[in-house]
Parts: structure tokens; C-alpha cells; sequence
């Protein structure tokens, strides 16, 4: 075969890959050991059980992502009517995506949960697809199992940095995993394009701090022998007398049951000097009140989801529920159905033209709808059918009454030239004519 011309279509395919102009930035991409994580992903993870306020909302987070039903749909222009696909193996991967005879050991709900859980805590997760059918059967996948993110590693070339696969290190023994077998969910990060971005690097010294402070006062109530004051002994104690003594205040004084109480001992002269509390204490309490506040703003959870609120007003109420899922929900489908179209669909036979959608979790807002509504209304432009359509009623259906417009009472064309009044005349002219 005569050599290929440099740059032509046959030297790109039969040749070496191109190189691209820009190159994966440096540390990002390290050979067969993969991508590293760009945060502590473990430790993430293991934060969801130690701060309440993480646990809170995540969890609520992931509920309302869990109970999203995905839908499919054929890709259609604008102006066309949305049609929905009812059967597809996609569809039925997702709606049992491990089954096992008459049940399935991850449900759909679980499947959608614990990838919401990984994505909140260590920004990504990753489902890797296996038990395929036959090429000639397609090739679809039929089981979906959930890998976890810190101990999955994507896996690129560091000339091209085109990703090449994917490595799972359960244990010692490392399992490679084919590009087309891993469907990987990230929130992006803008210093490393193969990883996500925890958002729990953003408040990990929040959650330090308010660990640090829960440790702290837990091991006070528990081991704290002054709660309240210093015991001054004005003799030299050898270690077993000291041994006693301190068992003695333990018994008296340890736990939170005694705090506050105060101790009687004997066998020697002794003083007590109460001690206050410092300053740097009595700002533990509000130290963890900031820390929650940016823990809730990181996921944008408000308190009022959690219950709790100085106002009890319906109003507000609703609109804690809006913000909540206009901007703590709905930037996370938003991206969990990006991932689903790019790497889950393609993974299907059939699957051209097809696109994931869902229904828009964020309620409508009811006091600017009823306002919009009365607007249109009163300047004719909708109809008594059209309103009631807008509220889910049916149409009244009566024709030249509910399926018109109505003009308010006065109202003219602009432009409009009113004809003139008709000529009066005084009584006495009037009765004179007659």
C-alpha cells in the first residue's frame, strides 16, 4: 500500500489519531491509573450520616428526584405535537433495572435515589451497564448496576484526552469497564473535564466545624467532672489517692444528668472556684446556625421545607415550596436528563430520534395566574372557555356566548370618532312646536 498523504480522509482513518490542538491540562489525566478525583469523594459520602442538616437535604432532594417519572419522546420541532413513547427497552431498563425473576433487587425508585445521592454528595455517579442482548438482537443492555464514585475511575488518552474507558477498584483487583458500558452523571467541573464537582467541597469547613462542635459537646456531657468550677486540693495527691478522688467527682458529677449540681467531698481542704463560660463557647451555638445556613444554601433548601418557620402563612409556605424546586430540584433533573440522553439512550437499539424529557416539577404560581387570567379576561383577550381550559375545567361549549371574547362596558377602537349628541331645545321651544 503507497503511503498516505498527510492530512488526507484514509491517513485519519488508517493512521495515527490526530493530535489535538489543546491537550488535557496537566495531572488530570494519568495513564492506566485513570482520572483522580478532584475532592474526597469517601469522605463525602460518609458526611451524609454525621451532619443532620447534609442528611436533610439530600434526602429531600433525592425524594423528589426519585418519584420523577422519566418520559420518552420522538425529537419533533416546535410547532409539532409531542409524542411519547410508550414501549422501549430503555424504558424497561429503567423501570426494572435489575430484574430477577418476579422482582427486581434495585427498584427504579432506588435506582434514581441513590444516583441522586452520589451526584448531591461527591457530584457524580456513575451506572454501569451489563447483560446485554445478542448483536443481532441489538446489543441492548438489561441490567443496571450502581458503581460507587470513589471508586470509579474515568480513563482517557493523554495525547488526545479522548476518554477510552473506565476502571472500578472494588478491592485489589482492578475491573476495566468499556466506554459504551458506563453511563456517568457529574455535576462539571471547571478544573478537571473527566470528574464532577462535589458540592461538599464548597461547606467542607461548615461541616468540619459543625462536627468538630457536636463531638465537642457531646464528649463534655459525657466526661466533663467540672461542669461549672475548678476543685483546688491543698495537699500533694499520690496517683491513687488523685485515681479516687477523680472517680469520686465522676460518680458525682459526670454525665448531663448532673450537670449543675454541686459536689460534696471529703478528706482534706479544699476550695472551689466557679468558671464561666467563655466567649469562645457561648459562640458554638451560633457558629453552627451559620454553618447550617450555608449547608441549606448549597443545596437551596430552605428552613421552611424542614418544618421550620416564624411564619406559619400559607403564601409563604407556597412560596418555599417554589424556590425549593425551581432551585434546589430542578437544575438536578435538569442535568440528570442531559446525562440519560447522552450516555444511557445511545446505549439502545432504536434509540435515533428518540429523547428523555419530564414534566416540570416547579408549581405554578396560583395568585399570578388567577391575576393574568383577570387581566386577559377583562381586556377581551380570552374567552370564558379559554379560562376555564386554563384551570382544568371543561369548556362551557356555547356558542356566541362561552367561545367569545368580552369588551369591557365603554370601551372603543382607538381612533374611534363618537358620533355627535343629538340637538336640544328648551322645554318652552319644545312645547310651542307641539
Amino acid at each position: 500500500m503507497p503511503p498516505l498523504r498527510p492530512g488526507s480522509f484514509l491517513s485519519r482513518v488508517f493512521g495515527q489519531p490526530e493530535k489535538r490542538s489543546i491537550t488535557p491540562p496537566v495531572g488530570t489525566v494519568m495513564g492506566d491509573w485513570g482520572a483522580p478525583h478532584t475532592f474526597k469523594p469517601k469522605q463525602s459520602l460518609e458526611a451524609y450520616g454525621d451532619n443532620v442538616w447534609l442528611y436533610g437535604a439530600v434526602q429531600k432532594i433525592a425524594f423528589e428526584v426519585a418519584k420523577t417519572e422519566f418520559k420518552l419522546r420522538k425529537k419533533q420541532s416546535k410547532s409539532d405535537e409531542i409524542q411519547y413513547v410508550e414501549k422501549h427497552q430503555a424504558l424497561s431498563a429503567l423501570s426494572r433495572p435489575q430484574p430477577a425473576g418476579q422482582k427486581s433487587l434495585l427498584t427504579a425508585f432506588d435506582l434514581k435515589f441513590i444516583t441522586a445521592m452520589h451526584v448531591l454528595l461527591a457530584g457524580e455517579a456513575f451506572w454501569v451497564l451489563d447483560k446485554r442482548l445478542s448483536p443481532e438482537a441489538g446489543g441492548s443492555p438489561r441490567f443496571i448496576d450502581i458503581a460507587r464514585p470513589d471508586l470509579m475511575y474515568p480513563l482517557a488518552d493523554e495525547r488526545t484526552g479522548d476518554l477510552t474507558g473506565y476502571k472500578y477498584r472494588p478491592g485489589t483487583d482492578d475491573i476495566r469497564l468499556p466506554l459504551e458500558d458506563v453511563c456517568h452523571f457529574r455535576l462539571p467541573d471547571p478544573l478537571n473535564p473527566f470528574r464532577g464537582h462535589a458540592p461538599t467541597q464548597s461547606i467542607r469547613y461548615s461541616l468540619d466545624n459543625q462536627f468538630e462542635a457536636d463531638l465537642r459537646n457531646l464528649k463534655l456531657l459525657k466526661n466533663n467532672s467540672v461542669p461549672g468550677g475548678i476543685l483546688n486540693v491543698e495537699q500533694v495527691l499520690d496517683e491513687e489517692k488523685a485515681r479516687r478522688l477523680r472517680t469520686q467527682w465522676q460518680g458525682f458529677q459526670g454525665g448531663g444528668e448532673n450537670a449543675g449540681k454541686l459536689a460534696v467531698l471529703s478528706g482534706g481542704k479544699m476550695t472551689y472556684q466557679q468558671v464561666q463560660m467563655s466567649n469562645e463557647e457561648m459562640q458554638f451555638i451560633q457558629g453552627k446556625e451559620i454553618g447550617r445556613d450555608e449547608v441549606l444554601a448549597a443545596y437551596g433548601v430552605g428552613l421552611e421545607i424542614f418544618g421550620k418557620t416564624e411564619s406559619q402563612t400559607r403564601a409563604n409556605a407556597d412560596t418555599a415550596v417554589f424556590v425549593f424546586m425551581k432551585f434546589g430540584v430542578a437544575p438536578f433533573l435538569i442535568k440528570l436528563n442531559d446525562s440519560l440522553n447522552n450516555d444511557f439512550l445511545t446505549a439502545f437499539a432504536g434509540s435515533e430520534g428518540l429523547e428523555f424529557c419530564f414534566d416540570d416539577p416547579v408549581p405554578e404560581n396560583t395568585e399570578e395566574k388567577r391575576a393574568t387570567a383577570g387581566l386577559l379576561f377583562d381586556k377581551g383577550a380570552m374567552t370564558p372557555d379559554e379560562m376555564r381550559k386554563m384551570f382544568g375545567l371543561e369548556p362551557l361549549n356555547i356558542a356566541g356566548v362561552s367561545d367569545v371574547p368580552y369588551m369591557p362596558l365603554g370601551a372603543v377602537p382607538a381612533g374611534f370618532e363618537p358620533e355627535p349628541d343629538p340637538p336640544t331645545y328648551p322645554l318652552e321651544v319644545a312645547n310651542t312646536n307641539t
